[in-house]
Formats: C-alpha cells, sequence, structure tokens
C-alpha cells in the first residue's frame, strides 16, 4: 500500500518551479494525466494529521505555562544575549 501523495506539496512544488498556482483539482488531474498516480490513488486535500496521530494539537504536555516560569526563561535568555556580545 502506497502513502498518500499530499496534494499542498505537489502544488507548491509547481507553483515554486514555474510560478504557477493550481487549484488542487487541477493538480490532481495533471498527476493523474502525466501517470505519476492512477484515478484511484489516495491524492485529496489535507485533512489533518487525526488519522495517523491520536491529537492534531501541536502542543506538548511538556510545556509550562506558569508565567513566572516563562519570566524567569525570557530573564536567561536575555542574560545569555548580553553575555554573547
Amino acid at each position: 500500500m502506497s502513502s498518500p501523495v499530499n496534494l499542498y506539496y505537489v502544488r507548491a512544488a509547481i507553483e515554486a518551479n514555474t510560478g504557477i498556482r493550481l487549484s488542487l483539482k487541477d493538480t490532481r488531474r495533471y498527476l493523474v494525466e502525466e501517470g505519476m498516480i492512477s484515478e484511484n490513488e489516495d491524492a485529496h486535500e489535507f485533512r489533518g494529521y487525526s488519522e495517523y496521530y491520536w491529537t492534531d494539537d501541536a502542543s506538548s504536555p511538556n510545556v509550562s505555562e506558569d508565567p513566572q516560569e516563562v519570566k524567569e526563561d525570557i530573564a536567561l535568555a536575555l542574560r545569555l544575549m548580553e553575555n554573547n556580545r
């Protein structure tokens, strides 16, 4: 079983190389016409990562939401930048 084709990536590559921005429907149609994918190939618009991961959330459970810790991190980063001058 092959991986699904990400039409957004293909369209972006076409646009980067030609300057022409295609619709996702046209991108898929051209891939079929060129024999790069079959009519039945799983090439569709991006629907999120939910079919591959348990969550589509980009957050991490290890990220602190404590304002004091964020303030301390910023202060440390500023001190490090000052020392690197």
